[in-house]
């Protein structure tokens, strides 16, 4: 005869879609467990350690056993779909969330949208046809409508969940996302702090990331005593695949000719906006931090082979991604808020000075 903890435990295993679908988040406490099955604690806890060890729950001091959102007897995969997945951030973090998601019990498929609706939406059908626990996904051209919002939630009502990476399609969606209006904020507030005056930015348009950014470095902008008219330009999503596939800068060099004259700082978007920039200043015989400040963000690889070293808001990618497959498990579980705000800190390097007396 089983022993009493296995009994408890796979009874509260068969009992595990009903307690995500409750939207509790979590199995109820040892002592109710305890009167519910007329267990000793000990016994309780055994039963829980199992269900722990198969990865059906976790432990969180405080709170009790927290569901993951694996289910017994299905295929417990998460798909990664991202606008790429060999170039700038994306091999290291889909190397990092597919290391912490096998930890975990899930398997991982990654896919590509390649920035194109028409291979986003082929991805989708392909899912619905055999529906992962959960797809992470980076939205293509969030400030615009989306032709894949009912194909998603054709998806979900196969039961994944959907969690985006960044601005979501609509709010109807889970998405974890950087602060970046705060991010455009601080970055800017910093420079004017340094005696800047003349500070331009760069940012995607076609995306409400972008959007948030170009925000929080105009508020800054305009809170300052400069007569100085905000340079602000914008991207798209083909320019980055031009400039990702074939170093196609053009866009970013355009920009520097018509802006250098009258600028001392110039905000972008990401660390790799940031990395030509310096790398194009050359041309016009500029040198950052010496006659321009560059900051970035991201804190990729890119920011680190930049000669000068990009300043830039960085998360560690081993908690970036922890941060991820906690706040993807307790969606998986019904148990989430709608979005999930990761704070990062600026780093402070060698692309920013001090704007020097002759040029205020």
């Amino acid at each position: 005869m089983p022993s009493k903890y296995f009994i408890i435990a796979s009874h509260l295993e068969e009992k595990l879609s009903y307690y995500i679908e409750s939207g509790a988040g979590k199995l109820p406490s040892e002592n109710t467990l305890c009167q519910q099955f007329g267990a000793s604690r000990q016994t309780v806890r055994s039963a829980l350690a199992l269900l722990s060890r198969e990865g059906y729950v976790r432990s969180v001091k405080g709170s009790g056993y927290m569901l993951t959102g694996k289910l017994p007897e299905k295929k417990n995969k998460v798909a990664l779909l991202f606008s790429s997945s060999q170039d700038y951030i994306y091999p290291s973090l889909i190397r990092s969330l597919t290391e912490v998601f096998d930890r975990l019990g899930f398997l991982v498929d990654v896919c590509s949208n390649s920035f194109l609706f028409s291979k986003e939406s082929s991805v989708i059908d392909e899912l619905i046809s055999a529906p992962p626990r959960l797809l992470i996904i980076e939205g293509i051209a969030s400030a615009y409508p989306s032709i894949n919002i009912n194909r998603l939630k054709d998806l979900e009502a196969k039961g994944c969940r959907i969690l985006f990476w960044g601005r979501p399609y609509s709010d109807h969606f889970h998405s974890i996302q950087y602060d970046y209006y705060e991010e455009g904020r601080q970055i800017t507030r910093h420079l004017k702090n340094l005696g800047h005056k003349n500070i331009a930015g760069i940012f995607p348009m076609d995306s409400m990331d972008g959007h948030r950014m170009y925000s929080g470095w105009m508020d800054e902008v305009w809170q300052s005593d400069s007569v100085f008219d905000p340079l602000a330009f914008s991207y798209n999503k083909d320019q980055i695949k031009a400039l990702r596939s074939h170093e196609d800068s053009a866009f970013i060099d355009a920009f520097l000719a018509d802006s250098l004259p009258n600028i001392t700082a110039l905000v972008c978007f990401n660390d790799e906006i940031a990395y030509w920039v310096i790398k194009l200043l050359e041309k016009y015989g500029l040198h950052c931090p010496l006659d321009i400040s560059v900051a970035g963000s991201d804190g990729s690889y890119l920011s680190t082979l930049s000669i000068p070293i990009i300043s830039t808001f960085q998360a560690g990618m081993p908690e970036l991604t922890e941060q991820i497959a906690s706040f993807a498990m307790s969606v998986m579980s019904n148990s989430a808020e709608k979005e999930c705000i990761i704070k990062r800190s600026f780093k402070d390097r060698e692309s920013i000075s001090r704007i020097a007396p002759f040029s205020l």
